[in-house]
């Protein structure tokens, strides 16, 4: 049975002794447990099973009895857990082995079944066996995302085409990849040393790549980044880019240097072949045409005259075509027909003139794709400008066609490698630091690189505690671990039990191999199975837990005793004693603690108006019904009306006299309050309702409307015996009523949520456009009971939609940088004659970069060092190669790979030089990705904390000073629910957020970091403060599944939002908010504050939200201040709150002596805090000042 009590007998055990075993207390027990609790006979037949097996499996009890545990045993798993069970029954052994289950839904799921014999104390027998299973899907899913992630690892390497390499100080010697194995020729099974890799490079670079390496190993530099020549074994030259970094040996980690390497060859020829180009010219048109050549770039012109295009022959050999002259259908018939509308409308607004370039030798540059016509595909970058006749009017087009495609493949393997990473790493963090367990690796000297999971919490240890210390410390006091930890580092996978702080844990631990075979390290996971030891302790604990219940839910015991033979003669008899209440029963009535009570003194205290409602006790009472009931007292010493409810039961003798009433009393007067103040807030959103911007009306569960908000009326000029039923039909588009009605019905009649888009004609006969939704309302059972919807205007968005995209695509055009640069200097390396691409990609003009101010552009900490290595090329007549970070005329920087070479007169002698600027952002990008996954296992416990922190931007924001602060409610809180933000937007514009989610603690984080990060992206896409909000509220609301939310749910978050958006330059400052405290503005001309006025719903409450912007502009010298409730609701007394008020006076007195942002955001939260009663915070505190300088 499922309560333990069936009457059966198994294997001759009397099942009444079976009963005593496992009901009562231990059933009770076994029904609590989160694991399977199941008992059997000496044979090995089940004969009980716990409630959690029933609610699991979905089996029935009789299903289950006898060795019905092998039904929902996986099929893979089926016959060894039957075969390792018989053999733990017969030989009377502990039973230990891991299978699936199949849940109720058919889904499987992994669990570790253990069992241990019950023996006859006098003869030794087994007389049963007691076994729990317990869940460890998630811990499995937890190694196969860090299986996944290292898997992951290697093959982003082997799609970027990146060989590995690392030099160990202390071995002295090389460890390297397959790949890169391959690019210096050398056989798998072939021996690679320092001497492998020195013999393998040219002759001529070998002394300066080993003294730059040098320089990294004597600890001159960080850094290594070589490019040079490998002569292989087969005589074959490649070209190599080499980059390196030092590593310390701090925290138990080796010392050394690793790096990755990429086989160049082909660029490195094209190089090659565009400097030898370059020398055997004589004239500006014969380099450009051979560098053009060289670099496999093809040109083209389009005669506005004719309307043909003229291509070179690899411009023919690009589309694929056999003629030189294309008419604009002939070229149109080439372009891929994803991207064709695009390109014919950049190229019919060039050829028109209307394309938006002032200048006349502005560069329009175009990347899309063309299918030849042997239906190959290929990527194209095209450049080019127009050329302008005698009267100024363009006679052409010219330009020339680069082949990406290759560019374009690599880039897209890396970003997908990235992404990838990033996925899994996630996933595993989450994993680890949610599931009840604990997950550790060490490195092969026993140094923690990474300890968490929530399982560590039991152990008294925190999570990352460990990372960069020695096992041996950390554990020392426990000498069977760190044996196992010897024997795991030996290249055993080991298991073990170990008992911390009073929990058990069953431990694994399994070696890591390097790509060589060695032993890297070990990884492992301990489970918790100390519940069972847990019994004993909650028997001896019951009596304190029952103590300790009453008082915590404040609840007065009372008994009136002694027999009566009317009810009565206790509420009226003054010579009843009550002879036994407890402490808080006299707090609760106002007795002393010796006061003498009696019945008639109880009932005194009782509300005249309720005395008559709460004196009756009647037959239903001597039945055995309990007594419960709510009523007030009045307290004698201060008049104080509390409310009350009281339970209790009678206790009635076989001859109905009454021996003994029971209970308890408990105060619910802030309950009783709380009640009242929900009803007032239902009818305050009934009230909201009727006055929000959006149209609102409600249905039956047919569809017939009975409801409309005042909105509709107001719009539409109805009145409800017009609109109700199916009458909204007559104010829609006769274009559209067809459509809608069946649709709409459709939903309907499937229970599914409604959304479309149509017009609604308004009072004055016009009609505009709106978003409509409906959601099914549900009752207990799962029934539609009503519809509720909504109408949002968007007639406005609508017709800004496609003016939004041209103006995008207009400006994307104007910003986006070439893919290369080619530039000229003099011998003296100095910036002269015009250099159009370089002018086009930075924007500056002549007079700016001519000589060395082409340097501004370059990035200030890379400024220095490429100055230097220019200086030392041109002294030297050396190859000029470098990195740095060059900014766009945007403002952007974009990172490139710089080559530049001499070209020398026959006398040897430096006539000029010519270089060439590559932009390999992306492939920076995705190095720097690499390289922080290799030191990924170090970081992610101190990575997944600051994430959860509330962190000021370490760098400066041009034209603007701000101070943030931010303080948890509690000294020992790391991450609350308020938050802020502050970072850059496009044009100069600075974003700044604060905010307050819903909860406390690491779900608080995790939700404050979907809106921080939501925002961000959107606001990046488009820096409207009221767009972004709407777009994060429905993004929130969507993911909480808000049909049918509860209270307690915590991952139900909403959050109240102020956004502000500034644009330094001009002051123009744009202000939209959600359920948040309004901004404050501090003018310096008048040395007052003022609210800056702007309302919205709370995110996430509401998905039709609407958020309107406020628009103002901060002065020079200005303070612009947003702050969280945590400020504003500091209060003294009950009503009396700090408020915008408080807020404004001290920063209007602050700013008298000083109008620096830390000094006022200093003074606003130290009044605060002392404005409060108790001198602290009751809720968390954020506060940001900014000052437009």
């Amino acid at each position: 049975m499922r309560d333990g009590s069936s009457k059966k007998s198994v294997s001759g055990l009397q099942v009444d002794n079976v009963a005593d075993t496992v009901s009562g207390l231990f059933s009770t027990l076994a029904d609590a447990m989160p694991q399977f609790v199941w008992a059997t006979d000496a044979d090995g037949s089940h004969f009980y099973y716990s409630r959690r097996w029933y609610e699991y499996t979905g089996m029935s009890e009789s299903e289950s009895m006898g060795f019905g545990f092998a039904i929902p045993l996986h099929p893979d798993d089926h016959e060894r857990t039957l075969k390792r069970w018989r053999q733990a029954w017969e030989a009377g052994e502990d039973y230990d082995i891991e299978y699936r289950f199949r849940r109720h839904d058919g889904v499987y799921r992994w669990f570790v079944g253990r069992a241990m014999p019950i023996r006859d104390a006098a003869t030794g027998r087994v007389r049963m066996w007691i076994g729990t299973c317990t869940d460890i899907d998630d811990a499995r899913r937890a190694f196969d995302a860090l299986r996944e992630s290292q898997d992951q690892f290697t093959v982003a390497l082997r799609a970027a085409h990146l060989g590995t390499w690392q030099y160990d100080f202390a071995a002295q010697g090389m460890t390297v990849s397959a790949e890169t194995r391959e690019i210096f020729g050398i056989e798998e099974d072939g021996i690679f040393t320092v001497s492998t890799f020195s013999d393998r490079i040219h002759h001529e670079y070998v002394a300066q790549v080993l003294a730059d390496f040098g320089r990294v190993v004597n600890r001159e530099t960080d850094e290594f980044i070589a490019r040079y020549p490998i002569v292989r074994p087969d005589g074959s030259v490649r070209h190599a880019h080499l980059l390196g970094r030092y590593y310390p040996g701090g925290d138990g980690g080796k010392e050394r240097v690793s790096g990755v390497i990429q086989d160049v060859t082909e660029s490195q020829n094209t190089l090659d072949a565009l400097q030898d180009s370059f020398n055997s010219l004589q004239d500006s048109q014969g380099k450009l045409s051979l560098a053009l050549q060289t670099a496999r770039l093809g040109t083209w012109e389009f005669d506005y005259a004719t309307q043909l295009f003229d291509i070179s022959p690899r411009t023919m050999e690009l589309f694929g075509v056999g003629n030189s002259t294309l008419s604009l259908d002939e070229w149109d018939a080439l372009l891929h027909e994803e991207d064709r509308a695009t390109v014919i409308a950049a190229a019919t607004a060039m050829i028109e003139q209307t394309a938006p370039y002032e200048a006349d030798d502005a560069v329009i540059e175009l990347q899309y794709r063309t299918r030849r016509p042997d239906n190959t595909v290929r990527y194209l970058l095209v450049t080019g400008s127009r050329l302008f006749g005698a009267d100024g009017k363009a006679v052409r087009v010219a330009g020339v066609t680069q082949d990406v495609t290759e560019e374009r493949n690599t880039l897209d393997a890396l970003r997908e490698s990235a992404e990838a990473l990033r996925e899994s790493e996630s996933r595993f963090r989450s994993v680890v630091s949610n599931a009840p367990i604990i997950v550790f690796a060490l490195d092969k000297n026993g140094i923690f690189t990474f300890h968490d999971g929530a399982g560590l919490t039991a152990a008294g240890r925190k999570p990352g505690f460990s990372v960069g210390r020695s096992v041996w410390d950390v554990y020392a006091e426990f000498p069977e671990l760190l044996e196992q930890t010897r024997r795991a580092l030996a290249g055993e996978t080991t298991s073990w039990r170990l008992t911390m702080r009073g929990v058990t844990y069953d431990t694994q631990a399994t070696p890591i191999l390097d790509e060589n075979g060695a032993i890297d390290g070990i990884i492992g996971v301990a489970f918790n199975v100390s519940e069972q030891n847990e019994i004993e302790r909650l028997l001896r604990e019951s009596e304190e837990r029952f103590r300790l219940a009453t008082q915590s839910a404040q609840l007065g015991v009372w008994e009136f005793g002694g027999p009566v033979d009317r009810l009565t003669e206790w509420f009226v008899d003054p010579s009843i004693m009550l002879p036994r209440v407890d402490g808080m029963f006299r707090r609760i009535f106002d007795f002393g603690e010796n006061d003498r009570i009696t019945t008639p003194d109880v009932v005194s205290r009782i509300h005249p108006a309720d005395l008559a409602r709460a004196e009756p006790l009647g037959e239903k009472h001597i039945a055995g019904e309990p007594y419960l009931d709510e009523y007030r007292i009045i307290r004698p010493t201060d008049n104080a009306v509390r409310w009350i409810r009281s339970t209790g039961r009678l206790y009635v003798e076989r001859d109905n006299a009454i021996s003994r009433f029971v209970g308890t009393v408990q105060d619910i007067t802030e309950a009783r309050e709380a009640e009242e103040s929900l009803r007032e807030s239902e009818s305050r959103f009934r009230n909201l309702a009727d006055n929000i911007s959006q149209l609102a009306w409600m249905t039956d569960e047919t569809g017939w409307i009975f409801w409309y908000n005042q909105r509709w009326f107001d719009y539409t000029g109805t009145t409800l015996e017009e609109m109700q039923g199916w009458g909204w039909q007559k104010v829609h588009h006769p274009d559209y009523v067809g459509d809608v009605t069946e649709k709409f019905a459709d939903h309907v009649n499937r229970g599914l949520i409604w959304e479309d888009t149509f017009p609604i004609r308004g009072a004055d006969g016009g009609y505009r456009w709106f978003l409509s939704r409906a959601v099914p309302l549900r009752d207990e059972e799962g029934k539609i009971v009503r519809w509720f919807g909504t109408n949002t205007d968007i007639t406005d968005s609508r017709r800004a939609d496609e003016e939004v995209r041209r103006s995008e695509e207009r400006f994307r055009s104007l910003i986006t940088a070439t893919a290369q640069i080619v530039w000229t200097t003099r011998a003296s390396g100095a910036f002269m004659s015009a250099q159009p691409g370089w002018a086009a990609f930075t924007g500056q003009s002549p007079s700016e970069y001519k000589g060395a101010g082409w340097l501004d552009a370059v990035h200030e900490d890379d400024r220095d060092d490429t100055a230097q290595q220019w200086q030392e090329a041109v002294a030297t007549h050396n190859t000029f190669m470098t990195e740095h970070r060059l900014r766009r005329a945007d403002g952007v920087y974009r990172y490139m790979l710089v080559r530049a070479v001499p070209v020398l007169e026959s006398d040897g002698t430096v006539r000029e030089w010519i270089g060439v600027h590559t932009d390999i952002t992306e492939r920076k990008e995705a190095e720097f990705a690499l390289s922080e996954y290799a030191n990924k296992q170090a970081r992610v416990a101190e990575t997944l904390q600051r994430s959860l922190l509330n962190t000021p931007p370490t760098h400066a924001f041009p034209g603007v000073t701000f101070s943030t602060k931010y303080e948890p409610a509690l000294d020992e809180a790391q991450v609350g629910g308020d938050f802020f933000d502050i970072f850059a937007l496009v044009g100069g514009k600075t974003a700044l957020v604060v905010g307050d989610v819903t909860g406390k603690g690491l779900k608080a984080a995790e939700h404050t970091g979907q809106i921080k990060y939501a925002l961000r992206a959107f606001l990046r896409e488009e820096p409207d403060p009221a767009i972004a909000l709407s777009r994060v509220n429905r993004l929130l609301h969507d993911a909480q599944s808000l049909d049918s939310p509860t209270d307690d749910d915590e991952n139900n978050a909403m959050a109240a939002v102020m956004v502000a958006v500034l644009d330094s330059a001009t002051g123009n400052l744009i202000v939209a908010g959600g359920g948040a405290e309004f901004p404050l503005l501090h003018r310096a001309r008048t040395g007052a504050c003022e609210e800056v006025n702007t309302s919205g719903l709370v995110i996430g409450a509401y998905a039709e939200g609407v958020y309107a912007t406020t628009e103002s502009f901060l002065d020079h010298g200005d303070l612009l201040i947003l702050t969280t409730d945590g400020v504003t609701e500091a209060r003294r007394g009950r009503r009396e709150f700090f408020g915008n008020t408080g807020v404004a006076s001290v920063a209007e007195k602050t700013v008298r002596e000083t109008n620096e942002p830390e000094a006022v955001a200093m003074a606003i939260i130290d009044a605060a805090r002392k404005y409060s009663a108790s001198g602290t915070f009751r809720d968390d505190v954020c506060l940001l000042v900014l000052r437009r300088d």
